[in-house]
C-alpha cells in the first residue's frame, strides 16, 4: 500500500517537472528564438512582395519589390528563378495598389472605435 503511494507521488513530481519544463522552454522560445524567426522571414524595410499568383500546385509567380528594383520571379518545388526585372513604369501598378491599401487600412475605423458604437447603439 506505501508503495503505491510513493509510485502515485512519483508520477505526479514527474507531471509537475514536465509541466514546468514546458511552460520555460516554451517563453524562452517565444522571446528569444521566435522574434528573430518572424522578422527573419517577414523581410525588412528593403524587401516585399508585392503580388504573387499561383499557377500550379508548387508554383507561383512573384513581384518582389528589393530597394529600388522590381523582380518578377518564379517560384517552384525545384528553386527561385528570376523571370525578368521590371522598370518602375511596369510595377507602378502594383505600387499604387499598395498605396491605396494602405490608406484605406488607415481610413477604417479601429475595432475599439467599432465595437464603442455599436455598444452606444444597443445602449439606446
Amino acid at each position: 500500500m506505501p508503495s503505491d503511494i510513493f509510485t502515485l507521488l512519483g508520477m505526479l513530481l514527474t507531471l509537475v517537472a514536465i509541466l514546468v519544463l514546458a511552460y520555460f522552454s516554451t517563453r524562452y522560445v517565444a522571446k528569444f528564438k521566435l522574434g528573430k524567426l518572424m522578422r527573419a522571414r517577414g523581410g525588412g524595410e528593403q524587401m516585399r512582395i508585392l503580388d504573387q499568383l499561383t499557377i500550379g500546385q508548387d508554383a507561383r509567380l512573384l513581384v518582389v519589390e528589393v530597394g529600388d528594383r522590381f523582380l518578377l520571379l518564379g517560384h517552384s518545388a525545384s528553386g527561385i528563378s528570376l523571370l525578368t526585372e521590371l522598370t518602375a513604369q511596369e510595377a507602378e501598378r502594383w505600387l499604387l495598389e499598395l498605396a491605396q491599401q494602405t490608406q484605406a487600412q488607415q481610413d477604417a475605423p479601429s475595432f475599439r472605435d467599432s465595437f464603442l458604437e455599436v455598444l452606444k447603439q444597443r445602449k439606446k
